[in-house]
């Protein structure tokens, strides 16, 4: 009898145990890493919770590369529900690699909960990490609001005696933008560029990138993400005015970019004082080139004279506003765009006035120190933006901040070196997924 009750236990151990080892899966079950050394990389994978019960899971590295993969999370928690988990993986591979093929290991063992049976299960993403021979040459793109870079670099160990490299730029279909360039002889380690104007692209493309160099063709396809969304209130329109009633305000908007854009439209409402007493809100839309949204005032408690609209959009967390004049009488209401566009061409003026007088004074100095500024409030910007974790934005300003780095002295590099610094933490601190061209 005894007998027969440990081998009912034993029998439930290992289906409890066999259970456990089915609960969990991992994708992709293989990966391949370009070897590009001194890059920081991100790759991600998803840990699979099948039977949606909560479980530990333990991370470890393995493999010819280990010490070059960092994991974003190495113990955590799925909770009971939850049947996707994703792990960011950071890698950066040294120079001077032989050629070859790595395997490196992402392995994930499932742990029992407190009061579970059963034994852990483990899993693993393989990644491989192909070195390339004595040749080898990576083309890509820098793409901004201002400017299109196309770079192409060395990766191997020998010379590349003939190079050239072509990229062509695509609106789903439509081609908008093409290079072709030889780039002659390329060192070993050397790094060529050659830089456009923008013709003006702003929004998100397909970029097809071809490097050709002895005899040898590379040849992929990336998307391509070229400035920031934005959505401006354009005009204000009230069909029917009736003071004391609740009365119908249409905005409209005009976005920028060329995919359709979700955002959250706002209206203030401001007495002369400039006190806000009304803040009207719209559920969030979609718009692709222009569009409106409907507000309701209510008027009730509204006295006669004069009122400022301000209306906003708001893109994570970024917003755009106009201001409106409106005076209001019984006998209905008028609307004006507010004169922002005076004010600001009279403080253009005053501020440009200023400078050269400044100038005149100062020189170098002032010029000098306009810059240090201008790269301290790009700083502060990708630091709030990368807490937002709006890591793509904060990435872009990052870059625009590096482009004015390199043109500082070296005297002014030390004066703002540790705010670019507190930047680029700041961004890589987020364990993000980080696309670079």
């Amino acid at each position: 009898m005894e007998n027969k009750i440990c081998i009912w236990i034993l029998e439930l151990i290992l289906l409890a145990s066999e259970v456990l080892a089915l609960s969990i899966g991992v994708g992709p079950a293989y990966l391949t890493s370009e070897y590009e050394p001194g890059v920081m990389k991100n790759l991600q994978v998803r840990i699979y919770n099948k039977e949606l019960s909560q479980i530990e899971i333990s991370a470890r590295v393995e493999g010819d590369l280990a010490n070059y993969f960092r994991i974003s999370e190495e113990r955590f928690r799925i909770p009971e529900g939850q049947e996707v988990y994703p792990l960011n993986v950071e890698v950066e591979l040294p120079a001077g690699l032989s050629p070859g093929t790595y395997v490196t290991r992402i392995v994930f063992s499932a742990t029992p909960t407190s009061g579970t049976i059963g034994v852990g299960a483990s899993v693993e993403t393989q990644i491989y990490t192909v070195v390339k021979s004595e040749k080898f040459l990576l083309a890509m793109v820098n793409a901004t609001a201002e400017e299109l870079t196309l770079r192409i670099r060395n990766l191997g160990s020998a010379e590349v005696e003939s190079a050239s490299a072509a990229l062509i730029i695509s609106d789903k279909e439509r081609e908008v933008f093409s290079i072709n360039r030889s780039f002659g002889r390329i060192s070993a380690g050397q790094e060529r560029k050659i830089t456009y104007r923008n013709p003006g692209l702003v929004g998100e493309y397909s970029a097809s990138i071809w490097a050709s160099y002895d005899g040898q063709e590379r040849a992929y396809q990336i998307p391509l993400i070229i400035g920031e969304k934005k959505i401006d209130p354009i005009s204000l329109e009230m069909p029917i005015f009736r003071l004391g009633e609740i009365n119908r305000i249409i905005v409209r908007y005009s976005s920028n970019w060329n995919r359709p854009v979700n955002f959250t439209p706002k209206l203030e409402i401001l007495d002369s004082s400039g006190r806000v007493i009304a803040g009207l809100s719209a559920n969030s839309i979609e718009i692709l080139k222009d569009g409106s949204a409907d507000f309701f005032w209510d008027t009730s408690e509204v006295a006669e004279g004069r009122y400022t609209a301000r209306a906003y959009s708001i893109i994570d967390g970024v917003s755009e506003s106009r201001s409106f004049r409106l005076s209001v009488s019984s006998e209905g209401i008028r609307i004006d765009e507010e004169s922002t566009l005076a004010r600001r061409r009279t403080i253009t003026v005053v501020l440009l006035s200023a400078f050269i007088i400044a100038f005149l004074i100062f020189g170098r100095r002032i010029s000098s120190s306009l810059r240090i500024l201008k790269i301290k409030n790009l700083a502060r910007r990708a630091i709030k933006q990368a807490e937002l974790r709006n890591i793509e934005t904060a990435a872009r300003i990052y870059n625009e901040i590096q482009r004015r780095y390199n043109s500082l002295s070296q005297s002014e590099r030390k004066i703002v070196y540790q705010e670019v610094m507190s930047a680029y933490e700041a961004i890589k601190g987020q364990k993000r997924k980080k696309i670079e061209f």
